[in-house]
């Protein structure tokens, strides 16, 4: 028999486990509280920024770049639209830490980026009030997702792949080892190989000693 992973947390991350776990051939069993997409945990809102100029850490961009690759994938497989190219705009003071970081992360990387003074921003945007010692940083490329649809979209693609979900089924507890695990959730104990504990706000309850 192969292994069995319970991915707790059918978010944005929990779905995508159980996407890319379910599509490789891994047996899964999904979990989560309520029906997702919902309102009870991060993904939801209508919009996360997407933008590969990470003023984090350059470090980042090549994960980055994965991830718009994988969004075009999943929007190809489902037909649903989840990332918009609306452009990303930063605004800073003259030693704002976010622009300059943001920069040397789009010159290491070569990434497509625009710095503009207040005057073009003023004529680009004119709703916008912005003082003169205010500079922008655009990324034409970078823009938005829709988290709900994103969710949407990655169960769908697990359970086309087999995946087991079970909504409306809370994650009590969590039992487990070096070797096995049992997740106790609705009544029952399921016992699976290896876990994948995607709850958020609700993960230092599952997981105390952590």
């Amino acid at each position: 028999m192969g292994c069995t992973v319970a991915v707790v947390g059918l978010g944005g991350m929990g779905a995508m486990a159980a996407a890319s776990l379910a599509t490789r051939g891994v047996r899964v069993i999904g979990l989560d509280a309520r029906r997702p997409p919902h309102d009870a945990g991060s993904s939801h809102g209508g919009s996360r920024v997407a933008r590969t100029a990470y003023f984090e850490h350059p470090d980042y961009v090549p994960l980055l770049r994965e991830a718009f690759d994988g969004w075009r994938r999943i929007e190809h497989d489902t037909g649903r639209r989840c990332l918009h190219r609306s452009g990303v705009l930063l605004l800073g003071g003259p030693r704002s830490e976010v622009i300059a970081a943001s920069r040397s992360s789009a010159r290491m990387h070569g990434i497509r980026v625009e710095d503009l003074a207040p005057a073009e921003m003023r004529r680009r945007w004119p709703l916008f009030r912005l003082p003169d010692d205010v500079e922008g940083l655009l990324e034409p490329d970078a823009g938005f997702v829709v988290p709900e649809h994103g969710v949407e979209a990655g169960l769908e693609i697990a359970a086309g792949a087999g995946a087991d979900l079970r909504f409306d089924t809370a994650v009590t507890s969590i039992d487990a080892d070096d070797d096995r695990a049992v997740i106790h959730a609705g009544g029952d104990a399921i016992p699976v190989d290896r876990v994948v504990v995607a709850a958020g706000a609700w993960t230092s309850r599952l997981l105390p000693t952590l």
